[in-house]
């Protein structure tokens, strides 16, 4: 992580993804950002994990071990948790899935393998509209 400049403070991030190059993509994509992160591989582990902490944003795989993507938002939308921004990783091209997820409240499906600089335009998008790194 690097320093943050005085006047943008740290945002929270988790990532939940079984394959740990997309979590080293990521940070490295996003290393400019103020941002502290939780790495997660699992679903169960992020149904846990945000009963704990309260994320600004969730970076969030489908196709995992222990618990999918999926199984993470119906837990989080059939209890009623509160849910920061979510991005969808996932290597599913399917119009359906993505009209789904919106539908549901995803802020953006992204297609692996996901550009840096998408990643980043995303994060400045919801997190960062104003900072400038």
């Amino acid at each position: 992580m690097q320093e943050s400049s005085p006047s943008v403070s740290p945002r929270k991030v988790l990532i939940v993804d079984d394959e740990e190059s997309m979590h080293l993509l990521l940070k490295a994509a996003l290393n400019d950002f103020p941002i502290e992160y939780t790495d997660l591989f699992d679903g169960e582990s992020a149904i846990a994990e945000i009963h704990r902490t309260r994320y600004d944003l969730i970076f969030l795989d489908v196709l995992m071990p222990n618990g999918s993507g999926g199984d993470f938002l119906k837990y989080a939308l059939d209890h009623a948790l509160y849910l920061p921004t979510i991005v969808i990783l996932t290597s599913i091209h399917d119009a359906s899935f993505t009209r789904n997820a919106l539908s549901i409240g995803v802020a953006e499906v992204l297609t692996k393998p996901v550009a840096p600089d998408v990643l980043r335009q995303v994060v400045r998008k919801y997190l960062f509209p104003k900072f400038q790194p």
